[in-house]
C-alpha cells in the first residue's frame, strides 16, 4: 500500500485517481502502523494523501476469494497478474510466498489455475501442492501474518462451497495440522 501510494504521489501529474484494491473490512485504527498490514485502515491513508488533482480510494471491499472469482477468466489478468512478493527472474511468481499461496490455492480450488502458466510454474506447484498447502496454512499461525489467517478462513469456506479434489485436500491438510497443534498444544499444558 505505501509503497504504491508513494510511487503514485511520485507521479501525481501522470494519475487523477488511486484506486486501492483493498480486502480489508472495516477501520481498525488499533492496528495502525507501519509494521503491521493496512488492510483495516487504508480508508484512513487514502483519505489523507488526496492531492488538489489526485483522488484516492478504497474499491468496493470484497474478499481476494470474491475479486479472484470476478476476474480468474479474463486473458490480461491471466497473462499479467502480479501478486508475488519476490518475482522469479522470469518474471512469473516465486510460489514460495504468502503472496502466490493465497492467488494460487483458490484459482486451483476453483478450477481456474490452469490459465496462469505464465505466471506460475504450475508443473511444481501441482508436484508440490500438498507441501504448499501446508506451508500457507503453517504461516498463518504466525502473529503477523493476519491476512493470511483470513486467506486461510476464506479458502476453506471456498473448498466447502465447490467440493472439488483440491478443495478437499486443502481441508484435509487444514485438519491434519490443526489437529497436530492442537496435541501439542495438550502436551503443553499438562
Amino acid at each position: 500500500m505505501y509503497r504504491f501510494l508513494s510511487c503514485t504521489l511520485a507521479l501525481e501529474h501522470l494519475f487523477s485517481l488511486f484506486i486501492v484494491s483493498s480486502s480489508g473490512h472495516g477501520r481498525d485504527l488499533d492496528e495502525a502502523s507501519l509494521f503491521v498490514p493496512t488492510q483495516n485502515y487504508e480508508d484512513l491513508i487514502c483519505g489523507n494523501c488526496m492531492t488538489e488533482t489526485l483522488r484516492c480510494m478504497n474499491s468496493d471491499h470484497q474478499t481476494r476469494i470474491e475479486k479472484l472469482k470476478a476476474i480468474a477468466d479474463d486473458p490480461d489478468f491471466q497473462r499479467y497478474a502480479a501478486v508475488c512478493f519476490n518475482d522469479s527472474e522470469d518474471g512469473r511468481g516465486c510460489g514460495e510466498c504468502s503472496g502466490c499461496w493465497k492467488t494460487m490455492v483458490p484459482l486451483d480450488i476453483l478450477g481456474k489455475l490452469d490459465g496462469f502458466g505464465a505466471r506460475f510454474d504450475l508443473d511444481r506447484y501441482y508436484r508440490e501442492r500438498r507441501s504448499v498447502f501446508a506451508d500457507l496454512i503453517n504461516f498463518s499461525y504466525r502473529p503477523e501474518a493476519a491476512s493470511v489467517r483470513e486467506s486461510v478462513r476464506q479458502i476453506l469456506d471456498l473448498a466447502e462451497e465447490t467440493g472439488g479434489e483440491a478443495g478437499a485436500e486443502f481441508t484435509e491438510v487444514w485438519r491434519e495440522i490443526n489437529e497436530r497443534k492442537a496435541a501439542e498444544n495438550g502436551r503443553r499444558n499438562q
